[in-house]
């Protein structure tokens, strides 16, 4: 289905009827990724998921600046063209940076908090390759433009690659389910592009790390025990510096953890939006931290 907004077309994948959740994607996926979730959860829940606006069907619009703060204005837009005034909120990888920076400047529309791995406490190597990356190379006059493009082409294309990425069962990553990634992610190239050049690694990183303090809301950090990019760690302190969150570690398990363990995710999204295991204890962390 299409939303329009601000004369751009934003897609977007919803079913099931009862109370709201949106899930945001990251980098190079789309609401693609969040489709046995909706399968799942859209028997207890109205599950909305969209692709971004530059990224896979939605427009690439030119006057779209790709900033975290105007992506989650278009988040309340896109709540409010639908009618919903607070959701449940998923986010995952660049889609957890968006999520925290629309709940930090609009808190009344989100009333609890599903966190995946995201770009938050990096170990200094991967952190130094990213900012290397996106922080100098891409930035270089022409260069750059043609070099995110070879590497953005490269990671896109090579199955080894998504497996490495996405996946701890490499056997998953079939050619089919790959097609099926590249087939959307080949056209979001330019998003990323902009997105990172917009906000650098501080501010993606930074808009999880700082806004995370802000969080006064039920939240379950959600986390792959065997991600590619995102260690255990992070989780960890993310976990400590979220009043009364709860964590749940998914073994054997890559960065695409929807996609790898979808039984296993949507279990604990469940139980945690039913409360079932959510202590008193956590509940009173969050009642203390308001």
């Amino acid at each position: 289905m299409f939303a329009e907004m601000n004369g751009w077309r934003i897609y977007y994948e919803v079913a099931g009827e009862g109370e709201p959740i949106l899930f945001i994607h990251g980098t190079p996926t789309s609401s693609f990724l969040w489709r046995k979730q909706i399968d799942g959860l859209s028997k207890f829940y109205s599950v909305y998921a969209l692709d971004l606006p530059g990224w896979a069907r939605s427009g690439k619009p030119d006057n779209f600046d790709y900033e975290l703060e105007s992506y989650a204005d278009i988040i309340r837009q896109f709540l409010s063209k639908l009618g919903k005034d607070q959701v449940i909120l998923g986010v995952h990888d660049l889609g957890a940076a968006i999520g925290l920076t629309f709940l930090s400047k609009y808190p009344e529309m989100v009333s609890k908090l599903i966190l995946f791995d995201t770009f938050a406490f990096m170990p200094f190597s991967k952190r130094l390759q990213w900012k290397a990356l996106y922080g100098f190379f891409f930035r270089i006059p022409l260069f750059g433009v043609l070099l995110h493009r070879l590497v953005f082409d490269i990671g896109v294309r090579r199955t080894d690659f998504f497996a490495t990425l996405a996946f701890y069962d490499k056997k998953l990553a079939t050619k089919e389910l790959v097609g099926r990634y590249r087939g959307l992610a080949i056209n979001s190239q330019k998003a990323d592009y902009r997105t990172f050049l917009a906000n650098g690694m501080d501010g993606i990183t930074g808009a999880v790390e700082k806004n995370l303090l802000k969080v006064a809301i039920p939240t379950l950090i959600l986390w792959a025990e065997n991600d590619f990019l995102f260690p255990i760690s992070a989780a960890q302190k993310l976990h400590s510096n979220i009043a009364g969150s709860v964590m749940k570690i998914v073994p054997k398990c890559g960065h695409w953890l929807q996609e790898e363990k979808p039984d296993e995710v949507n279990r604990h999204i469940l139980e945690f939006l039913n409360n079932i295991g959510y202590s008193e204890r956590n509940l009173e962390s969050i009642s203390a931290f308001r």
